[in-house]
């Protein structure tokens, strides 16, 4: 077993366990938290499209199609969470630009090929989701409120780096060629920032349920 299969397996452990804590608490929960739990649930797919990559199934798509699917319904988990009428259009504005992408990208004959393209998108959906979280963060100052507070930072946290994380390991790349140190360093880094992401998630769990870290 090689080291991607082992961290791609690890990941899709941890997402199925996070999965089924917060799913069993699904009944009489709000709308907001059944969207996240079914986003833990496409996490997972992701994460086990990413161990059929490293099995060498050619599925760069499918992953594409899962991140578009994760960003719609942290969209959506967003429009439910957010109570100021002046911030919920940028939310609903970018609920629409997030399903023209997925229409786009679905039609094969202008499918975008190129890494570039690729990371711009979800680049573009990391920097939509980032501001929605900033918004968050802001009425949870606001209010005080504690309501996905932890999930929200850990995502804010999450996107932000693995987004720089990308374009780094891209620039390097196009500029030196794919050596395998940087295939190295784009992936232990991603690893690091997911793990600090499921400490957040964990937090979220033990704020909701086990009382107040």
């Amino acid at each position: 077993m090689t080291i991607e299969i082992a961290l791609a397996s690890f990941r899709g452990v941890v997402w199925a366990i996070l999965f089924l804590f917060f799913g069993r608490h699904w009944n009489n929960q709000p709308k907001s938290y059944k969207i996240f739990v079914v986003y833990l649930a496409t996490a997972w797919l992701t994460t086990l499209s990413d161990y059929l990559y490293f099995i060498n199934v050619d599925n760069i798509w499918l992953k594409y199609v899962f991140l578009v699917i994760q960003a719609v319904l942290l969209n959506l988990f967003y429009i439910s969470l957010l109570k100021s009428q002046k911030r919920r259009p940028i939310t609903i504005v970018f609920a629409v630009l997030l399903f023209l992408l997925l229409l786009v990208t679905a039609i094969p004959s202008i499918r975008i090929a190129s890494d570039y393209a690729i990371y711009s998108i979800v680049s573009l959906m990391f920097l939509m989701l980032t501001t929605q979280g900033l918004l968050l963060f802001y009425e949870h100052i606001q209010a005080q409120s504690k309501d996905f507070f932890f999930f929200n930072i850990g995502l804010i946290v999450f996107l932000i780096i693995s987004a720089i994380v990308a374009w780094i390991f891209l620039l390097f790349v196009n500029i030196f060629g794919g050596k395998p140190v940087f295939s190295n360093f784009y992936m232990g880094a991603n690893f690091v920032c997911e793990l600090v992401y499921f400490v957040f998630i964990v937090l979220e769990f033990k704020n909701r349920f086990l009382g107040k870290p």
